[in-house]
């Protein structure tokens, strides 16, 4: 299904919503403090600057799953009892969209263009684009010219029989 979704510029952004929704909602599910993580359910430093690398560059809770090489259901339980795991992501996030942002910010003093891009996305909506109304299309049905002439001759010798 995503990838059906996915085909125009619109649809890969509401997937992008709907997976980003979803892991916030998996990570508002871990405990504030760290006080009540067992042992064993702890990472070690590398792994936490791992997930934070990750959700910098994009990646989206089950991706980091995968890379870690931890089986789903076991990353779905470290994900509820690790607060580590959430703050790690949410800290890579900002650190990603910092980054974009400031790559924009830059590029968009001398190009026109990123400019443009810059303001309609994330200088605030009094700069977005607006959208515009449906296009109104009237279709008529071709023109044609009746020929008197020919159409009275018609007349003439299909009544002549």
């Amino acid at each position: 299904m995503a990838s059906k979704d996915i085909k125009s510029e619109a649809g890969a952004l509401a997937v992008a919503k709907r997976e980003w929704r979803e892991d916030q909602k998996r990570l508002a599910k871990a405990p504030a403090d760290d006080s009540q993580t067992p042992h064993i359910a702890r990472l070690v430093p590398y792994q936490i600057m791992e997930i934070e690398r990750m959700a910098a560059q994009g990646m989206s809770l089950d991706q980091i799953g995968a890379r870690l090489r931890i089986k789903p259901d076991v990353w779905d339980y470290l994900i509820e009892i690790n607060p580590e795991i959430a703050n790690a992501y949410r800290n890579g996030a900002v650190r990603g969209i910092d980054l974009i942002t400031a790559a924009a910010f830059r590029a968009a003093q001398n190009d026109p263009g990123m400019m443009r891009f810059y303001l309609e996305r994330l200088a605030g909506p009094q700069f977005s684009k607006k959208q515009e109304g449906p296009a109104v299309i009237v279709q008529t049905g071709p023109i044609v010219q009746i020929d008197q002439d020919a159409m009275e001759r018609r007349f003439v010798r299909a009544n002549a029989r």
